[in-house]
């Protein structure tokens, strides 16, 4: 098996698995617990497999494992959840440490020497690195959930509002764009999908303007857990992230993913994650710049230019 297979979604949680593995003496007997939104259950299924991923109950000791691992807290609300044992991982990789997730191997830069990290991956303390953490949440929320259409409109009230402000073109009808030719429940990829074939149609800063803006909130809509984007204090002692460039800052621009609650001791064989967020902006930018190569660099120039910015 190969990390490179591994989307990083599962890499994050992995890193912090082999982190502990590495800490506690390579001692494999840690179980994973995670309770996770229907997004990424599907994610974790599709790589370890429904045996791994199955929802339990969890017994006495599983609940006593957590609650021991966060603290003597009581975290978990209810009782059913997903339970890895760490070794069945570590067997993916034929009993070896990958090296993006080998700690040993690391060079330290300057700025994140305190921290345990490899490849961009860094396991902090959540406590030392508030700042950090709320300034990224507050980004998101900023952008993409403080839009008032989102809650205010259904889906489908919000996608014929587009229609009616942006008509399809001469020579096309709303049936070339699936379920937009419907007179409702339209499909968000089909409302995307359109913006996407107008942004190719036009010029000018301002209709480009315009239509990345829509494009923003219906992507905000299909990945669903950008919405999700409250900030709390940490109750955890450690956060996950994962830097694009490991020399520079923990801040928003340069954080592809976090994990903000991140709970485990190398004294005890048990972690408990939750809290993952995705950086929208990264995710939409290498989005557009798959769907529109020819329009990237102006996409780009206006994401720098245009105030408030628009992802």
């Amino acid at each position: 098996m190969s990390t490179e297979d591994i989307p990083l979604s599962i890499q994050i949680h992995e890193f912090a698995l082999f982190a502990h593995y590495q800490l506690a003496g390579n001692n494999p007997n840690i179980i994973f617990y995670v309770q996770p939104r229907q997004y990424m259950w599907a994610v974790l299924e599709r790589i370890y497999g429904k045996e791994l991923t199955k929802e339990i109950l969890y017994n006495e000791e599983d609940l006593a494992n957590i609650i021991h691992v966060c603290g003597g807290k009581q975290i978990v609300v209810y009782n059913e959840g997903i339970k890895i044992h760490f070794k069945d991982i570590l067997a993916r990789y034929d009993g070896s440490i990958p090296s993006i997730y080998d700690i040993g191997e690391v060079n330290r830069s300057p700025l994140h020497e305190d921290h345990i990290g490899n490849q961009g991956f860094l396991l902090l303390k959540a406590d030392e690195n508030m700042d950090g953490i709320r300034a990224y949440y507050d980004t998101i929320r900023r952008m993409f959930c403080d839009v008032n259409d989102l809650f205010n409109m259904e889906v489908n009230e919000y996608i014929r509002t587009m229609k009616a402000e942006l008509p399809v073109p001469d020579g096309k009808t709303w049936a070339d764009f699936g379920s937009l030719g419907w007179p409702a429940n339209f499909n968000v990829d089909d409302a995307i999908r359109y913006i996407v074939y107008l942004i190719t149609l036009h010029e000018g800063d301002s209709i480009l303007t315009k239509l990345l803006k829509y494009y923003v909130r219906l992507f905000s809509i299909n990945i669903g857990d950008v919405l999700n984007c409250h900030i709390t204090p940490p109750t955890a002692p450690y956060m996950v992230v994962k830097l694009l460039d490991p020399a520079k800052p923990f801040e928003y621009d340069n954080t592809e993913m976090v994990v903000k609650s991140c709970y485990f001791s190398k004294d005890t064989p048990a972690q408990y994650h939750h809290h993952i967020l995705r950086n929208p902006s990264i995710m939409i930018q290498r989005k557009l710049q798959k769907q529109l190569p020819e329009k990237y660099d102006i996409i780009m120039e206006l994401r720098r230019t245009v105030v408030p910015r628009i992802f």
